[in-house]
């Protein structure tokens, strides 16, 4: 074993060395990314089935509320973190 990072090390610490640090840095927990990702899979989602309520499949619609579930309390967790109801 050689003591230089391998090549996906660096790829990886390039790539996602910098949102880290943004996580560390603004103390944003892990359900805000788990959030933005889920939000692509439903516009995804959204963008193949139509607008239509009757043309999801019930785990669709289970994540979809689940969703905006997350986002809410994520939003109260993420004022929290910043202070503006803390005394």
């Amino acid at each position: 074993m050689n003591s230089y990072p391998s090549l996906t090390t660096k790829v990886i610490d390039k790539v996602f060395g910098p949102a880290i640090d943004y996580v560390n840095t603004y103390n944003i927990n892990g359900g805000f990314i788990f959030v933005i990702l889920f939000g692509l899979y439903i516009y995804f989602a959204i963008m193949k089935k139509g607008n239509s309520w009757k043309n999801y499949n019930w785990y669709d619609k289970l994540g979809i509320i689940g969703f905006f579930t997350i986002l809410v309390i994520n939003i109260f967790i993420q004022i929290g973190m910043f202070g503006i109801f803390r005394k």
